[in-house]
């Protein structure tokens, strides 16, 4: 987590809770509220079906916080 998150200063720790540069998944079950477009430098707040308009555009997962993250992380392990 250190690592990829640069001491756990990158903008996606910082700004989206997203410490291990977790994608936003459209079929699985998440724990993310939203997504972030890095192209677009916006953060998008939305359950799965209103943010699968944004499914072909790079993005990471948003996050209310960092435990979120690492359940999340947990779910897409056990997937």
């Amino acid at each position: 987590i250190m690592l990829e998150s640069g001491n756990l200063g990158s903008y996606l720790a910082r700004k989206t809770n997203n410490l291990i540069g977790m994608r936003f998944p459209f079929k699985r079950t998440t724990k993310a509220v939203g997504l972030y477009l890095p192209d677009k430098k916006m953060i998008v707040l939305g359950d799965q079906r209103s943010l699968l308009k944004f499914s072909n555009m790079k993005n990471y997962a948003v996050y209310s916080n960092w435990q979120d993250c690492l359940a999340d992380y947990k779910c897409w392990q056990d997937e």
